[in-house]
């Protein structure tokens, strides 16, 4: 885990090892200015052996698409749970 020397930038790394994969997620969240935050979340994943690489290959797809946005989207409920519709401030603004 880290902050910058600001106090405007926190991540923290998470991760599981198994006999089949090392996985590492990282949540980063930023103070961007006083209304806005920006929020990421990054993954890496090793293959250790043939199960893993089949595994990863079957819900890589289903992960990046449905999985990381819905985890990213709880932790977001979750540090701001004032928030009543956070689709609405996740759309981009209008031009």
């Amino acid at each position: 885990q880290a902050v910058n020397g600001a106090d405007t930038r926190a991540q923290v790394v998470l991760g599981a090892n198994d006999k089949h994969l090392l996985f590492r997620s990282c949540v980063g969240v930023e103070i961007v200015d006083r209304h806005h935050l920006a929020i990421t979340l990054g993954t890496r994943v090793h293959c250790k052996n043939l199960f893993g690489r089949v595994y990863m290959g079957a819900i890589e797809r289903l992960h990046r698409r449905y999985i990381a946005p819905a985890m990213l989207r709880l932790a977001v409920e979750f540090a701001l749970p004032g928030v009543e519709d956070f689709a609405a401030l996740a759309a981009p603004a209008p031009a």
